[in-house]
């Protein structure tokens, strides 16, 4: 191979690998907690899942171990503590850009037995999903399986927002059943995020209007 070719061979993986690298870094900024101070702007969203006067829901567990960001709701005794109809949960989200935000429930049922002398969870399929009350100004895109907050977090204000609230009417389960739960937050900037990084024109909710 000629010295030249050996040279455009080096420089075009180069190039290759800051493409793959610049992609990587943006999806990753698209989900989670965000901490970002570049062009884009800070943008910082953390869920609070509690019962009663911000009590803590402990996290779900399998043989001892944790599940980090899982949690374990009662679905067989109304009086118990961390019983379904219990849950509520907020989102503080803080940025120094005006932002959008949405939200993913992630929940199953949960059998947990005893197979041959080993711990075991079956998830259990179920006809229809848990009818979780959701606060105002939310919208639910059935397509994507996304809670939409409609309205603009506005840059410098920290916001504290209901998510689920109270209304939850949830039937009995026999003891050998829990509900685990969590949620994903995706969150972009206001202007051009939405189209940029969900790939959304326009709001779900209002399909002739703009995000801004």
């Amino acid at each position: 191979m000629k010295l030249k070719e050996m040279k455009l061979g080096i420089v075009v993986l180069i190039a290759a690998f800051i493409i793959v690298a610049s992609f990587s870094f943006a999806y990753l900024f698209k989900s989670g907690i965000y901490s970002d101070t570049g062009a884009v702007g800070f943008i910082e969203v953390n869920e609070d899942i509690y019962v009663g006067n911000h009590v803590s829901i402990p996290f779900a567990k399998v043989k001892g171990k944790p599940k980090l960001g899982v949690h374990e709701l009662n679905v067989y005794d109304k009086s118990h503590g961390y019983y379904i109809d219990k849950l509520r949960v907020d989102f503080n989200v803080e940025s120094n850009v005006d932002t959008f935000f949405r939200v993913r429930i992630y929940d199953a049922l949960i059998l947990k037995t005893v197979l041959q002398n080993v711990e075991t969870e079956i998830p259990i399929p179920r006809d229809k999903p848990t009818g979780y009350q959701i606060g105002d100004d939310w919208y639910y895109d059935e397509e994507g399986d996304w809670y939409y907050y409609k309205n603009i977090v506005k840059k410098g204000d920290l916001d504290n927002v209901k998510f689920i609230v109270e209304g939850l009417d949830y039937g009995l389960n026999s003891p050998q059943y829990h509900i685990e739960f969590s949620v994903k937050v995706d969150a972009v900037q206001a202007y051009y995020g939405p189209s940029s990084n969900w790939g959304i024109g326009n709001p779900p909710w209002d399909t002739g209007g703009s995000w801004t």
